[in-house]
């Protein structure tokens, strides 16, 4: 009995100890990383890239770009085999994501991961259940769901479409490992575009192709980014985020990326311009009620 009781308060003890570190730990990284962040890029994309130049890595945009020349075949590879998601649509996100992504995102990722996530949620949370500021719970009290990658996938999400498309249950752990990998982050992100882009309310009208309405694709990055919405595409408008995805596929040269692969034709950039400079409503997001979010 005796022996039990100091074997319990020796686990006890070391439990303490472990969460003790991680808090020091996560306080150390998170100070470092604030005192740093005027003088840090993200290396989101750069960790990934092999032989980089010094232009690869000037900034933000010429990073994701030399990350779309690396991994074009991949890109090219989804929409040759299930002609769902066109090359385009997968490379802007990425482009979108990371072209002015500041350093601290990349602080906010680690911090949302491992057993730093795992001792925010089993400690931090639940202490936190009945807080409530003006009538909404802040987001970051309400558990970890972490994107993670190029393409910036939600742990939940992912988890949604491996169960969705018979990838098979995953846990949190593996899903924060497989993210982290490049290759498997560009696959969840075309499932995740693909998963949008299927639903009846999304497709394009009398049996066009999916560039031929401007606003598709912005109305698509909006709800990658907010979540889906159930509204008729004739309703449906893009965010400030998706007016700028829209601009991002206008001015970007996927000819040199994707060559024969190219999708969207110059016509259809024109219509873009056309909708980007009428004054239209955007897609703005909901706060996040106690009830609902927690």
């Amino acid at each position: 009995m005796t022996t039990y009781k100091s074997s319990q308060s020796y686990t006890s003890l070391a439990f303490l100890k472990r969460n003790i570190a991680v808090v020091l730990a996560s306080g150390m990284v998170a100070f470092v990383g604030v005192v740093d962040l005027p003088n840090r890029d993200s290396d989101n994309l750069s960790k990934h890239l092999i032989g980089a130049t010094q232009q690869d890595l000037a900034s933000g945009h010429s990073r994701a770009i030399a990350f779309l020349h690396q991994y074009k075949d991949e890109i090219i590879g989804y929409w040759l085999k299930y002609r769902i998601v066109p090359p385009e649509m997968l490379a802007t996100t990425i482009l979108q994501e990371n072209r002015k992504r500041p350093g601290y995102e990349d602080l906010a990722d680690f911090l949302g991961i491992g057993e730093t996530a795992k001792f925010w949620d089993t400690y931090i949370v639940p202490s936190t259940k009945y807080l409530s500021f003006f009538g909404y719970k802040p987001r970051f009290f309400c558990g970890t769901d972490t994107s993670l990658g190029p393409g910036q996938i939600q742990i939940s999400r992912a988890r949604r479409l491996s169960r969705k498309y018979g990838i098979g249950e995953r846990f949190r752990a593996e899903l924060e490992n497989i993210l982290q990998d490049p290759v498997e982050n560009i696959r969840y992100l075309h499932l995740d575009l693909a998963d949008l882009m299927a639903r009846k309310n999304r497709q394009p009208q009398n049996g066009a192709s999916f560039f031929d309405d401007p606003k598709l694709a912005g109305v698509i990055y909006t709800e990658h980014k907010m979540g889906q919405t159930s509204s008729p595409i004739e309703n449906a408008q893009p965010s400030e985020e998706g007016r700028e995805f829209i601009k991002l596929l206008v001015e970007t040269d996927f000819s040199s990326l994707f060559g024969t692969h190219t999708t969207l034709k110059e016509e259809q950039k024109e219509a873009m311009k056309k909708f980007l400079q009428r004054k239209t409503a955007v897609a703005k997001p909901k706060k996040q009620r106690i009830k609902p979010r927690c």
